[in-house]
């Protein structure tokens, strides 16, 4: 099995039955594992996290996913969490990502959300989503078109062959005057 949580858990549920050793090694691979499609989700699974982050202040794994499940209803501290993560894996994008969500949809912090946006852009410019929500943020900022014609010369040819950033040029072109 590669989904985290299920060693999250097991290494739990060791530690619990007294078998520390075990379970730090659990824990430990739980740490190392993809963090794709994993999703976790309720009291349970952050009571996990939280246990494997005091055995192991630097698992970054387990600080970005608490901040995953805590995100629905404890935005504050969901960021806390990610930029946690950060700090321990400064080249995760997704976690970028998730704190510029939350900073944009819950904190109405836009100059924050921009630039954790952009640092995601940076460290994963294959993303269109990234894309998608600078854009978005940029729209709630109501961005110049001199600002827009900025982020377009620092991102627009990691972006060329996303919807997204033809469209912002496509507007900008239209501004200028050039159809």
């Amino acid at each position: 099995n590669t989904y985290p949580m299920v060693y999250y858990h097991l290494g739990a549920y060791l530690s619990l039955a007294g078998q520390q050793a075990e379970s730090e090694q659990v824990l430990q691979k739980a740490s190392r594992l993809p963090l794709d499609l994993c999703f976790p989700y309720g009291e349970e699974s952050v009571e996990v996290l939280r246990l494997a982050i005091a055995k192991n202040a630097g698992d970054a794994t387990a600080c970005y996913l608490l901040g995953n499940a805590l995100a629905d209803h404890q935005h504050t501290e969901a960021v806390k969490y990610w930029q946690m993560a950060s700090q321990l894996n400064p080249d995760v994008a997704i976690i970028y990502r998730n704190i510029a969500y939350i900073q944009a949809n819950h904190q109405h912090n836009l100059t924050d959300a921009l630039t954790h946006i952009m640092k995601a852009i940076s460290l994963d410019p294959s993303e269109p989503r990234y894309f998608s929500e600078a854009n978005l943020y940029m729209s709630y900022e109501s961005f110049t078109p001199q600002q827009l014609s900025g982020f377009l010369t620092q991102y627009g040819k990691m972006g060329k062959d996303m919807t997204d950033i033809q469209l912002m040029e496509a507007k900008l072109s239209i501004f200028n005057g050039r159809y």
